[in-house]
């Protein structure tokens, strides 16, 4: 199992290494209006690869992944509903649960849970997140057994959460956190895996970009992770593995903000 994508199985011959080259093939497919608003996250459900973003109006758009392209799938977004401006989506795995929370523009989170055909609202999922401040961006990500929730905010620092599971809510954690550097306004932080290694990749305001290396206490930063990453202002990304390649969707929180892809 390719660590953060759940269920679906790959065998690395070799781990990828960068820097991020442009990728037309892995964005090829998407096509939005140039007034949305596209806040991607992708996931597998086993061997099959899904990418939901959330849009400008709260709503969600959906597509699946055909071996060479994006194709438009309404049922993956079944059941999600508008929740007012600027929805920033994060699907991930708890256990063999499969969950989507997603921020707003208000700064609180919405959150659902897959049943095997559409998405039912899941209060424990998040209620106990409460209000971070406007512009709420999840991520979430596991570090061993253990769940964690960082969110970006308006503010441009960030807030950490481990969840509780004999609580079924989320806790405040300082120190996930430990190590992040405000982005000025709006972060958009985005973790993920490469092997045994975690990563962080954070959008803001203004062109900002940096990349995070976690030490197993703290984030250091990481000048590799975003070497060859173009990010206009409030980029948001969501990185996915097709067929043992590691790639990135950029899209982001401002109408000025196009989809572009990556390889690593």
């Amino acid at each position: 199992m390719i660590p953060g994508i759940g269920t679906a199985t790959a065998v690395l011959k070799k781990l990828p290494s960068g820097p991020w080259l442009n990728s037309t093939s892995c964005v090829s497919g998407l096509s939005v209006s140039t007034s949305d608003i596209i806040t991607p996250t992708a996931f597998y459900i086993q061997t099959d690869l899904y990418l939901i973003a959330g849009k400008s109006n709260g709503t969600f758009v959906g597509w699946k992944w055909n071996d060479s392209a994006w194709v438009s799938d309404s049922a993956i977004i079944s059941g999600l509903t508008d929740i007012g401006n600027t929805a920033t989506p994060c699907v991930f795995y708890k256990g063999d649960n499969l969950y989507l929370i997603s921020g707003f523009d208000r700064g609180y989170f919405v959150g659902w849970k897959w049943n095997g055909s559409s998405w039912d609202r899941d209060y424990t999922i998040y209620t106990s997140l409460g209000d971070i401040g406007g512009n709420s961006t999840p991520t979430v990500f596991n570090i061993g057994s253990d769940c964690y929730l960082i969110g970006g905010m308006y503010t441009g620092s960030f807030s950490g959460f481990k969840y509780n599971d004999e609580t079924s809510e989320w806790v405040s954690d300082s120190a996930i956190i430990s190590g992040l550097s405000s982005t000025g306004t709006s972060s958009a932080p985005h973790a993920f895996y490469i092997g045994n290694q975690l990563y962080m990749i954070v959008g803001g305001e203004d062109t900002y970009v940096a990349g995070y290396k976690w030490n197993d206490s703290a984030w250091v930063s990481d000048p590799g992770i975003i070497s060859g990453l173009t990010f206009p202002s409030r980029a948001i990304a969501a990185t996915l593995w097709i067929g043992g390649d590691l790639y990135l969707i950029r899209g982001g929180r401002s109408a000025i903000v196009t989809i572009a892809g990556y390889k690593y």
